[in-house]
């Protein structure tokens, strides 16, 4: 009877320290999958991208600096007589340029295309999912207010990663008059531990301990950006778009964030069967008409 209970124990002690070193492993793999500054192997696309946009819509390249010193990268496409700026912020592992099309959607407004930290032409060599980008929408809001128009309608659009950066920034003071939340995730800690699961096999609960060791190496809680942390202090008007079939974050994330809105104008909007994040580029003309009939009736 003793041997059995020492065997067991021998056996528990060595069942935990293999959980450990594999959740461990695990972290490291979910730090450079989703922290780590991401090198994009389709360079020459993207700057092909931004030399059409400089080109052909005379976009000026821009940097300023968000409160930690970090330099962000910026496209300003200047219209004259504009009436509205835009800034729109892109999903993950995205750059700038991917946003490209919305310089034809809104074809008489000023526009301002960023890459958020880590990402694109930006500096950083981490990416925190939605923790600190809401601090370069916030330097891009104040180079607008600042440079290019103090009194002119502000509206942010944000897609995926760059939704909830976007929601978060407007959460926290960033002076938006109205902002669209394109497929965003309403809590990234969930997300993140859901698409290891389904796209790298890795089980749900080593992937969920692997995102509290990668919490510790990044000095941070990815329990900020959970909706129910800033979405009833968004008081300006908000349009939720999500695809009800979108494969990558399920469509509640959009009701959860949607429910939870402070503003007393806000709409849900829904595609179906586009992918994920591109609506903008598969229905443009369905995604522009619903973003001017939402500013037209609640700016």
């Amino acid at each position: 009877m003793y041997q059995n209970k020492v065997l067991y124990l021998r056996w528990s002690i060595v069942s935990i320290l293999v959980v450990i070193l594999v959740s461990f492993g695990a972290a490291l793999y979910v730090e450079e999958t989703f922290s780590a500054r991401i090198i994009y192997k389709k360079i020459a696309l993207i700057n092909a991208e931004r030399q059409k946009l400089i080109t052909e819509y005379h976009a000026e390249p821009i940097t300023f600096q968000a409160e930690d010193t970090i330099a962000i990268a910026g496209l300003l496409v200047k219209r004259p007589h504009a009436k509205r700026v835009f800034i729109i912020c892109h999903g993950f592992k995205h750059t700038k340029e991917h946003m490209g099309d919305f310089v034809t959607l809104f074809p008489d407004d000023t526009i301002l295309f960023i890459d958020f930290r880590g990402q694109g032409q930006s500096e950083g060599q981490k990416i925190s999912l939605g923790l600190n980008e809401h601090l370069d929408i916030k330097a891009a809001a104040d180079y607008i207010k600042k440079y290019i128009s103090p009194t002119a309608p502000l509206i942010g659009i944000g897609v995926s990663q760059g939704g909830a950066a976007l929601l978060r920034a407007t959460a926290y003071g960033t002076p938006f008059d109205a902002v669209v939340s394109d497929s965003a995730p309403s809590d990234f800690k969930y997300t993140v531990a859901s698409i290891l699961q389904r796209t790298n096999y890795i089980p749900f609960p080593i992937g969920w301990l692997a995102l509290h060791y990668y919490e510790y190496f990044m000095g941070c809680s990815l329990s900020v950006s959970d909706y129910r942390h800033y979405a009833s202090l968004i008081t300006c008007p908000v349009l939720i778009m999500h695809d009800r079939n979108d494969h990558l974050i399920n469509y509640y994330h959009a009701e959860k964030i949607y429910n939870a809105i402070g503003s007393s104008c806000k709409e849900l909007w829904t595609a179906e069967n586009t992918h994920h994040g591109r609506m903008f580029k598969e229905i443009p003309f369905e995604y522009k008409q619903k973003v001017e009939d939402f500013l037209l009736r609640c700016l």
